[in-house]
């Protein structure tokens, strides 16, 4: 029974993610340019911005799912395994057919955003049907989601000028170098 449980939030899961990262990718144009929407959603089209699409919507998700789960097993583990793949893959992925083509692909961009979100999900979903692991992983895996939450706030107004936060529209850096 946990288990259907858990695969039904797992599908779930995806689809929110999916369509609350896709919708956020306008939502800061749509603000008309808000700073403080600029937190929550990406400002440019740098790849730090695209990967706060995925990442904000599913650290909503972390905190639906974090009320309405019965099961608490490797909850925390389970998510910042997640959002490590999402990222990872997003990154390794990307950087590494553009390396090959010489450009950006969009097709390849929105369907490697789905893959990544699947494969984060499908992560978190065996890690939370395996046993139960230390508690003291759930407790370091707290402190590394939250880092990484204020990271994706903080790297928005302030970024390194890293090629990873580069807005290509413009060469700019940040909120600052808007779409």
């Amino acid at each position: 029974m946990k288990n259907i449980y858990l695969k039904k939030i797992t599908i779930i899961g995806f689809f929110f993610i999916s369509i609350v990262g896709t919708l956020s990718h306008f939502v800061y144009e749509w603000s008309q340019n808000n700073s403080i929407v600029g937190a929550f959603f990406a400002v440019n089209e740098s790849t730090w911005e695209h990967l706060k699409i995925a990442i904000i919507p599913a650290f909503i998700w972390l905190v639906i799912i974090l009320f309405i789960t019965k099961n608490k097993n490797n909850f925390f583990i389970a998510n910042l395994l997640s959002f490590l793949i999402i990222m990872i893959t997003i990154l390794i992925v990307f950087y590494g057919y553009k390396s090959i083509l010489q450009r950006d692909v969009l097709i390849f961009d929105i369907l490697l955003f789905y893959i990544a979100i699947g494969l984060g999900q499908f992560v978190s979903f065996k890690i939370m049907n395996y046993r139960e692991l230390p508690q003291v992983l759930n407790s370091i895996s707290i402190i590394l989601l939250t880092l990484i939450f204020i990271s994706f706030i903080v790297f928005t107004y302030v970024p390194p000028e890293m090629e990873i936060f580069r807005n290509p529209l413009n060469n700019g850096y940040g909120i600052t170098s808007s779409k």
